[in-house]
């Protein structure tokens, strides 16, 4: 009975320094990747922080307050009009397409989780979060 317990601690203290390490590398330091038909660029979360950030109006009743900007200015800022899709995706694998009717409800909102900040895809009209996604490393456009 005493190795079961002696593993699992092992076992756990391992799963912990997996998640810290998991954690540090997803500071997204190096910003976000924004892959366009004909070129690419990077935006820093300082460049990022420079598009007026807004409350964000969510379409159910909450008690957290999210602040972000429209993906629409990102795409008038590369001055992008016609696009098929958006596909954003994320460091720890989730990844979302979104259709040119959706755009007007997509916004890009900064968090922080202890000294960990990063954006999250807020979809203002999806009352049940499920297509939002943290941790966004990179948007394609199509």
């Amino acid at each position: 009975m005493k190795k079961i317990w002696i593993t699992l601690a092992i076992l756990i203290t391992i799963l912990i320094g997996l998640s810290l390490y998991w954690q540090s590398n997803l500071s997204n330091k190096t910003g976000i990747q924004i892959i366009m038909p004909t070129s690419q660029t990077t935006y820093s979360l300082r460049q990022m922080a420079d598009f007026q950030h807004n409350k964000v109006v969510l379409a159910r009743d909450s008690e957290e307050s999210y602040q972000g900007f429209a993906i629409r200015k990102l795409l008038d800022e590369l001055q992008i009009e016609d696009f098929r899709s958006i596909i954003i995706s994320s460091s720890d694998g989730l990844s979302i397409s979104l259709k040119p009717s959706e755009i007007r409800n997509a916004y890009l909102c900064l968090r922080q989780e202890n000294d960990l900040q990063y954006y999250q895809l807020v979809i203002s009209t999806d009352a049940f979060m499920q297509r939002w996604i943290k941790y966004i490393n990179r948007i394609e456009i199509r």
